[in-house]
């Protein structure tokens, strides 16, 4: 685990591109983060996507098949997106920079 974080810092030092680099913080950000899960997947013999196609019919399916909706294409991309920044813990966080953005923009 410290040989991929090692890569990792390694990597975001000679990138030069701000969007990359900030991706590339965020992902070394969730290997500290999952540390632990990451090092013990190795030793776990489940191969199947069961929690993952769970997570998907509780976040995504369950909603759009509720009873009389219809949606299109634009429509649920967008509501999907703000299912995501909800579930994922970062509302807050997106809310108040488009507020700030739009502060600025009207400044």
């Amino acid at each position: 685990m410290r040989g991929l974080r090692r890569r990792l810092r390694a990597r975001l030092g000679h990138e030069w591109d701000a969007a990359r680099r900030t991706r590339g913080e965020d992902l070394l950000g969730y290997v500290d983060a999952n540390a632990e899960g990451i090092a013990n997947l190795a030793r776990l013999e489940a191969t199947g996507s069961g929690a993952a196609e769970k997570t998907v019919d509780a976040l995504v399916v369950h909603r759009y098949k509720k009873r009389g909706m219809s949606w299109s294409r634009v429509g649920s991309s967008a509501l999907l997106r703000l299912r995501l920044l909800k579930a994922n813990g970062e509302w807050d966080r997106y809310w108040s920079s488009r507020l700030e953005a739009h502060a600025r923009r009207v400044a």
